[in-house]
């Protein structure tokens, strides 16, 4: 029902459907344009990185060294401390842009699915509720870079990779919550007593965008232009309606 009402509310405000397709786009060049300076230098620092730890590691073949030695030494301690600036700068950007893009959106997206709010209390409580879900992002990020790390040095972290995961879902999934209720506790309350109605459409949404995510990478090798019709005519819809879907979705549940 929630899936065909949310269709419905986007064809009857189809003006404001583009706009909230604008605000995406828009994040999207934002984003590439004020972090590309950042991450270019992140990228800089991690193939500095890699010599040096190369280099380490023939030193440890021979016995005279251990891998949090390499990882710690005198010679990778600048790397550490220039990358923790350049990836807290990336990460303030990504939180700056992200806020301000995507609170129109989700407001925009309020007013298609007929809820109404004040914008200003929503920027307000979207800015402050994403600097606990940002900061549980950068945890998440961290833990996966380290699975990563040992991965190439050959160890087995599987079990820890699948938890992370089910950590980043249980961010987007209270998040999500807390956009539609504009309450940080209400959103854990009703997120955990009343997940059988919930979990259920943000189950459907996920499953969505992760078989687009393996359609989108097949399209754009068959042909770029291709593949960047298809990211326009699936992915941006797909993302105001997602929005919709799941406020009528949450705003149901009582």
């Amino acid at each position: 029902m929630e899936f065909r009402k949310s269709f419905d509310l986007i064809l009857d405000r189809f003006g404001l459907a583009l706009l909230c397709i604008l605000v995406d786009v828009l994040s999207f060049f934002a984003f590439g344009f004020f972090s590309f300076p950042v991450s270019a230098k992140i990228a800089d620092l991690l193939v500095g990185f890699t010599a040096v730890f190369s280099a380490g590691l023939n030193t440890m073949d021979r016995g005279s060294s251990s891998v949090f030695g390499i990882l710690f030494s005198s010679d990778t301690v600048l790397f550490w401390k220039s990358f923790l600036t350049y990836a807290l700068l990336f990460v303030l950007i990504a939180y700056v842009v992200y806020v301000v893009f995507q609170s129109v959106a989700w407001f925009v997206s309020f007013r298609i699915a007929g809820k109404k709010a004040n914008f200003w209390h929503f920027f307000l409580w979207f800015g402050l509720f994403n600097l606990f879900w940002f900061s549980l992002f950068i945890v998440y990020n961290i833990v996966d870079f380290f699975i990563d790390l040992a991965a190439v040095l050959g160890g087995n972290f599987g079990f820890v990779s699948v938890v992370n995961s089910a950590f980043l879902m249980l961010i987007f999934y209270f998040a999500v919550i807390s956009y539609v209720k504009l309450n940080f506790l209400k959103s854990f309350s009703l997120g955990f007593k009343k997940y059988r109605q919930i979990l259920p459409p943000f189950l459907v949404v996920c499953l969505f965008f992760l078989v687009l995510n393996l359609i989108l990478p097949f399209s754009f090798s068959v042909n770029y232009y291709f593949g960047a019709g298809i990211g326009i005519i699936l992915f941006l819809p797909s993302l105001v309606f997602a929005r919709v879907f799941m406020i009528n979705s949450i705003e149901r549940v009582k």
